[in-house]
């Protein structure tokens, strides 16, 4: 039975930890997805696993039988962190190669002796090690060679160069620094002696940029059926029985709200005498595309269920955060 204001200890866990115990308890559960190559329906296996002294994230599998397509990645499964986090790990024996690395979609890899860097949006979030990601970066560069030699042998011939680099790193003919980047803090490089510190390994935690900030959409917004959104500046009200619960930014509850008001007025347009509203349309269509700002946006729900995600990176400008309670 389960006590009152307790939890129930039979209760699994939703992200359990990956061990040689509960394995059957918290397996990977499979669905049907469609296969990007051949169009046909594969297999996609998740994962929901926590990574001791790390967090929450979810692993991906997909397999094709018809065309044997496949791949896997990972995604993080905790909120983003509230700072960005930058590891420095100085490699020098070969066990050092095989250190485990969470490489959110989010972070950037580089190694500096070398000028290398892999930049986020080339590769999806994995687990692996530092040798597999110069491996992969080689074979990757070794692809197109017979092209390049071609069309272009003085470049050819620089990235035979850079790439024997690459390998010289993976046999650890030159020691070299693997530093990983991730404004959104969900990346991860094992210490092996924690609880203690590693002397290899150099973590940074910083604030954010506005740009980064921007980039990883952190001015989230929670919207629930409940609420009520005023806009003072535009003399303007939209209930909850206009708009359903959404999680989005900012600008995407500014943007929906728009198109929502579009869709019910279909005649608005060139042809149609100017009114209140296309004048209202024009100017929020201003604080979308960022012309406008100093705009005041009010959430007001009665069951306390809606959210504006504070940005770290407003240093001159003085917030006033007001929560009123009341009786509905």
């Amino acid at each position: 039975m389960e006590e009152d204001g307790g939890v129930d200890p039979r209760q699994k866990p939703f992200f359990g930890e990956i061990t040689g115990e509960n394995v059957e308890d918290n397996g990977p559960v499979e669905v049907e997805s469609l296969c990007m190559d051949c169009e046909r329906n594969g297999k996609t296996r998740l994962l929901l696993t926590k990574i001791p002294m790390f967090k929450e994230v979810v692993v991906s599998s997909f397999h094709c039988p018809h065309c044997g397509a496949s791949n896997s990645s990972i995604q993080s499964g905790a909120a983003m962190e509230p700072k960005g986090v930058k590891y420095k790990f100085s490699v020098q024996h070969p066990e050092d190669l095989n250190r485990l690395i969470v490489k959110a979609d989010t972070a950037t890899v580089c190694v500096p002796e070398l000028d290398f860097e892999i930049p986020p949006s080339t590769n999806e979030g994995s687990i692996t090690t530092i040798e597999s990601i110069l491996l992969k970066a080689a074979v990757g560069l070794e692809k197109e060679q017979p092209v390049r030699k071609a069309l272009n042998p003085d470049l050819a011939a620089k990235l035979d160069m850079f790439i024997q680099q690459l390998r010289d790193c993976v046999e650890l003919k030159q020691k070299f620094t693997f530093v990983i980047d991730d404004p959104a803090g969900n990346s991860y490089v094992e210490n092996k002696l924690a609880p203690m510190a590693d002397p290899s390994l150099n973590v940074e935690h910083y604030s954010r940029s506005e740009q980064q900030d921007k980039q990883l959409g952190a001015n989230i917004t929670t919207q629930s059926e409940t609420c009520v959104l005023h806009i003072p500046s535009l003399d303007f009200e939209c209930s909850h029985s206009s708009v359903g619960g959404r999680f989005t930014t900012v600008e995407g509850m500014l943007s929906e709200m728009k198109m929502q008001l579009q869709r019910s007025n279909p005649f608005l347009g060139d042809s149609v005498q100017l009114s209140h509203l296309t004048l209202f349309l024009e100017k929020l269509s201003e604080i979308i595309n960022g012309k406008k700002l100093d705009v005041g946006i009010i959430l007001d729900d009665p069951a306390g269920n809606s959210f504006i995600q504070v940005s770290t990176y407003v240093k001159n400008i003085m917030s006033f955060w007001r929560r009123r309670a009341f009786n509905c």
